[in-house]
């Protein structure tokens, strides 16, 4: 049994036990979940549920605590389909998908993708087609009732409706939630697929179809530095709105493109694997037949080394276990820190992502 297979590295065990989804060492972790749906466990993060509620005591407060219920659950209700659209969407391409996570900045899908182009690109693009399909429904719908295709809110900085649409908003609820369903559905889409942010959309689709031409390596660099750069823009464009979830996401975004150009610059493992868009996760880490005897024989002293230091990290953690983490050496802690970024690593060529 290796360490990753230890009771103590999953979620049940070691030092960082959970309950229901509570990590009884840190409450700012906290993610009930609330059932699952096709397989796909849906969890609440602790934060997501404090915003929710001092978002609904503000409005009450000021007079306004229908309609920001009613905007909410349409808002949160897109971004969980969205997310679902994510987890089909790797499901399709071979890939895995158990959780989806909602917390204040939107949505996580926890996929699992073969290590390919198409399939990436598909997984991405899988949230935001789910926000086009119901963008174009609701469209539709709204241009036939009041038969022009102005009473549709084209502009997404500007909800305010026109004289083709505001007789239908006053005179009928129904038309009202319609076209607050669209204009949301509409800004989530934009969001998602114009702005090249890592972990958006659209930083993950940019990124994929770069990796076509230019290889994973490269094509990660390039989509890194842009997500970082628009994450500053978006930061900026956000303070000066005043809008904290804008700055929230761009904070989170900035640091996510900031770790992946870290890893793709600074991992020597990070190499270019030879893509078939037929090959699953496990085969991509498989030793190219292409190398030669020279290049098997340096595979199996990797392959010989990586197993010698996960026998030793086995060694670290059931000592950890038995004696606290306060008895390991210096090198000890060292070779802990060493295989850990190497497992991580492997997550994220192996294509085990997160997906808002």
């Amino acid at each position: 049994m290796s360490w990753r297979d230890r009771t103590w590295n999953h979620d049940q065990g070691g030092p960082r036990r959970r309950w229901g989804g509570f990590n009884t060492e840190n409450p700012m972790a906290w993610a009930p979940s609330i059932g699952s749906v096709f397989g796909i466990r849906i969890k609440l993060h602790i934060i997501f549920l404090i915003y929710l509620a001092v978002e609904l005591l503000r409005s009450a407060s000021e007079g306004g605590f229908w309609f920001s219920l009613r905007y909410l659950v349409i808002l949160f209700g897109l971004v969980f389909l969205h997310e679902m659209g994510h987890c089909f969407g790797a499901r399709r391409v071979g890939g895995d998908a158990n959780e989806v996570l909602m917390w204040p900045l939107g949505g996580l899908a926890m996929v699992s993708v073969p290590h390919n182009p198409r399939a990436h690109l598909i997984s991405a693009a899988a949230g935001p087609f789910v926000n086009f399909a119901f963008c174009m429904i609701s469209a539709m719908i709204l241009s036939l009732a009041a038969g022009s295709l102005r009473a549709v809110p084209w502009n997404p900085f500007n909800a305010y409706p026109s004289e083709a649409a505001l007789p239908l908003l006053v005179g009928s609820t129904v038309f009202l939630l319609l076209y607050q369903f669209f204009y949301v559905n509409y800004v989530l889409l934009l969001f998602n697929v114009v702005l090249p942010l890592f972990p958006l959309d659209g930083g993950r689709i940019w990124q994929a179809i770069l990796w076509y031409r230019l290889g994973y390596s490269r094509s990660m660099q390039i989509a890194s530095t842009a997500g970082m750069i628009g994450a500053v823009l978006l930061g900026v464009f956000g303070l000066f709105n005043q809008n904290l979830m804008l700055v929230g996401v761009a904070v989170f975004a900035y640091l996510t493109s900031m770790q992946y150009r870290k890893a793709v610059v600074a991992d020597p493992e990070w190499a270019e694997v030879p893509h078939d868009v037929n090959a699953s996760a496990d085969q991509a880490d498989a030793p190219d037949r292409r190398r030669g005897l020279f290049g098997k024989g340096l595979w199996e002293r990797k392959r010989k080394k990586i197993a010698a230091e996960d026998a030793e990290v086995d060694r670290i953690l059931a000592k950890v276990h038995d004696q606290g983490i306060q008895s390991l050496s210096r090198s000890e802690k060292k070779t802990l820190e060493r295989a850990t970024r190497r497992q991580q690593g492997t997550d994220r060529r192996a294509g085990r992502v997160d997906r808002l």
